[in-house]
């Protein structure tokens, strides 16, 4: 694959559903909390651990991913450091993805 690739945060979008996940726990929940064991506590803790980790599996399996190819970092690269300098950085990203190319093939 030609490029690099970057995770894109999706703005807007993840400032709202942290609203909406945002829930105060009620009164009830709060006092059958109290009134429970240590162990109870500790696998209602658990199972709450497990449940956030399987909705975080399967966001990032949804995240899409920004391919940005050679063409495009040397573009990005000019404006900040000059069409030389990006050159360089260019060159130098072609060549390790060569040598992680050849690795991939000699295994």
């Amino acid at each position: 694959m030609c490029g690099t690739q970057y995770c894109l945060g999706k703005g807007k979008e993840a400032e709202q559903e942290k609203e909406t996940l945002r829930k105060d726990i009620s009164f009830k929940v709060f006092k059958h909390i109290q009134k429970m064991s240590l162990n109870e506590f500790n696998r209602w803790a658990i199972d709450i651990y497990k449940s956030g980790y399987n909705d975080a599996l399967e966001d990032e399996k949804k995240t899409s991913a920004l391919v940005i190819t050679n063409e495009d970092m040397f573009l990005m690269l000019c404006d900040r450091l000059g069409a030389e300098t990006a050159r360089k950085v260019i060159d130098i990203v072609e060549s390790v993805q060569k040598e992680q190319k050849n690795e991939e093939g000699n295994c």
